[in-house]
């Protein structure tokens, strides 16, 4: 069950709702939370601490990641922002989708071609599965999308 997390995701929806007016420059509270999530991930690992971080304990800094970035008006943004940026989130469902039957079959194509390069292998698999989610997003999502929100005007 992924209750907390759903909890906590409305409870941040709640909290940006609340300070979306705040927009500013949040560039610093970003990278400085950004290291202490890899921080807390390295020194878990040194010291042997068994976190689980899964159940959403890492919800500690991710909820304020959103939130800053939702809200910040700096570089990082600007970065994100980038049609390149923009484009990859938007097939980010098909990727995650469609990667283990996409790697399977690639990698079944690999053994019929002999190519033992993991390198390569990983560059080609990577470009094929971009490149079938996109295909994905603009054949089957987008349509689909449009079709259920033609359903919702009609009256």
């Amino acid at each position: 069950m992924h209750l907390n997390g759903f909890l906590i995701g409305n409870l941040a929806g709640f909290i940006y709702l609340k300070l979306k007016h705040k927009r500013a420059n949040y560039d610093i509270g970003l990278i400085v939370l950004t290291i202490a999530m890899f921080l807390t991930f390295y020194l878990s690992i040194q010291f042997g601490l068994k976190l689980d971080f899964h159940n959403g304990l890492m919800a500690i800094f991710f909820v304020p990641f959103i939130i800053l970035l939702a809200l910040n008006t700096g570089i990082i943004t600007r970065i994100a922002s980038n049609k390149v940026c923009v484009m990859l989130g938007e097939i980010s469902y098909g990727m995650y989708i469609l990667q283990v039957p996409l790697i399977l079959m690639i990698n079944h194509l690999y053994k019929i071609i002999h190519l033992e390069q993991p390198e390569a292998c990983f560059y080609i698999s990577t470009a094929i599965l971009i490149g079938v989610a996109a295909a994905s997003y603009y054949i089957i999502e987008i349509p689909a999308r449009n079709r259920i929100k033609s359903w919702y005007k009609k009256p």
